[in-house]
């Protein structure tokens, strides 16, 4: 969690107007190992923790739904979730933010891009990119 915390935060500046860092939370590839529950939420712990002092603001969870259902749920309520779903309207009840494909075409992008939604209006929004921790 450190050590990831630290690589974060010496590449991305601190912008009052930007979103919240994001975390990226999902098995990628195969993967067969898994973590165990209490080590990772140490980790998470760690890392948001660092996240939130050079940012001033809470961190947003990106994660699938076997993830979550696996690692996080129960622990992260006070976090905004930005929930990956490509095939269904999300199922998950308190999503910020919808992944909803990752097979977008874009002109002047060559490759298949994600597109996402968030849930609320311009105020709501703009409540998250202002809102200090």
């Amino acid at each position: 969690g450190s050590a990831q915390a630290h690589n974060f935060t010496s590449i991305v500046p601190v912008e009052e107007d930007s979103l919240p860092p994001v975390i990226d939370l999902e098995y990628m590839g195969n993967s067969k190992i898994k973590s165990s529950k209490l080590k990772l939420l140490k980790e998470l712990s760690i890392f948001t923790n660092i996240l939130e002092k050079k940012y001033k603001k809470r961190p947003i969870i990106y994660t699938t739904y076997e993830f979550y259902n696996h690692y996080l749920k129960g622990k992260v309520a006070s976090y905004s979730i930005w929930i990956r779903d490509i095939y269904k309207i999300p199922s998950f009840k308190n999503w910020t933010f919808w992944q909803y494909t990752n097979r977008a075409k874009i002109a002047g992008i060559n490759t298949f891009v994600d597109l996402n939604v968030f849930y609320g209006d311009k105020e709501t929004f703009l409540t998250l990119l202002l809102k200090k921790k």
